[in-house]
């Protein structure tokens, strides 16, 4: 019985670890699917404590407006326009502190996503 406590506890363990929080530089990161998010409601591209991603590309379907936020503070805002699918490849990187807020501008749920990979 102790055994199959043991094993089990370990397969929980595996699976916290394999979590995007402790990604190796050079995984990639990503939405995963594409989020829907709400008039005036944000994503927010944010890595775990400790690490560091390099945002390669935000993909939207709407009106958006890039916020890069401190957790207190907006430090400064971008508005991308377009009626259909868009691509912004912004080159930024964002740590637990310092990241990445895109915000619906337009009417109803639309679709965000982004991708980048892992420095630090």
């Amino acid at each position: 019985m102790t055994r199959r406590l043991f094993l089990a506890a370990a397969c929980a363990l595996a699976l916290l670890v394999a979590s995007p929080v402790y990604a190796a530089v050079g995984d990639a990161v990503t939405c995963g699917t594409n989020s829907q998010i709400t008039t005036g409601n944000t994503l927010a591209i944010q890595p775990g404590a400790g690490a560091e991603w390099l945002i390669q590309n935000i993909y939207f379907e709407a009106n958006i407006q890039i916020e890069r936020y401190d957790g207190s503070n907006l430090i400064g805002t971008i508005s991308m326009l377009g009626p259909d699918w868009q691509n912004f490849s912004p080159g930024i990187r964002v740590t637990n502190a310092n990241y990445l807020r895109i915000k619906n501008l337009d009417a109803g749920s639309k679709r965000i996503c982004y991708d980048g990979v892992v420095v630090k």
